[in-house]
């Protein structure tokens, strides 16, 4: 039993990390309606799952790619959709979906409805499941992705709101934009972090370096030519 374990001891916050580690990864985790997505972790026993489980769908990037038009949503998106279930389907914070063939127009015209003030899109019309839109539950962010579409290819990025419709968002305000944006400026900061760690190394060589030349009287000839090279 993990109660009796020595991992039990450890803060919440301190497992929550460890659960991060072990079940996120870098790469999109396809879905197939006939396999199980969930690492085998997860199932180790009932404490762990409770812990773990919230973390690896909303910690991942999940990914449905389907073929062309025809087959677009409804058949593999609503297999996937049951397979998974509605609640564990609700704690997924991206979800992707990239297809073929397929024109904006036909996204606005299958799944998108008209309010009095606005256009959203309807998630229980994208994965194809009879329920009612306060029992409906659907990732939290819903990215769609037509490669070759024509006559372009496109990407529409959509978010749940409070009452489970989807309101597209503007490449600014998107989370894969932000997120994309933090990680660059993470990476130039790290990288400007290195070279002014080399650079310090740097000068610190040659500090000793002169050092060197104090406390022995002075270069020789070949330490005089490699600190001017330097």
């Amino acid at each position: 039993m993990m109660d009796n374990s020595p991992f039990a001891r450890l803060s919440p916050e301190l497992r929550n990390m460890i659960w991060k580690l072990a079940v996120t990864q870098n790469r999109p985790i396809s879905l197939d309606c006939y396999e199980n997505p969930e690492p085998p972790i997860t199932r180790v026993c009932e404490q762990i799952r409770q812990e773990s489980i919230g973390l690896f769908y909303g910690g991942n990037i999940f990914l449905e790619s389907l073929g062309n038009a025809q087959y677009f949503a409804n058949e593999e998106l609503r297999a996937s959709y049951e397979a998974i279930g509605p609640e564990r389907y609700g704690l997924i914070r991206q979800f992707e979906i990239w297809t073929d063939n397929v024109s904006e127009t036909q996204i606005t015209e299958r799944y998108v409805i008209k309010t009095e003030t606005e256009e959203v899109l309807d998630g229980r019309r994208l994965f194809g499941v009879p329920v009612s839109k306060e029992c409906f539950r659907g990732p939290q962010v819903i990215r769609i992705t037509a490669h070759h579409s024509m006559p372009k290819a496109f990407t529409s990025e959509w978010v749940r709101g409070s009452d489970n419709y989807y309101r597209r968002v503007e490449d600014s305000q998107s989370i894969w934009v932000q997120e994309r944006i933090k990680a660059i400026q993470e990476g130039i900061k790290k990288d400007r972090d290195e070279e002014d760690i080399e650079d310090s190394i740097g000068y610190a060589s040659s500090v000793d370096y002169v050092g060197s030349y104090c406390d022995n009287g002075g270069f020789d000839s070949d330490d005089e030519s490699a600190l001017a090279l330097a």
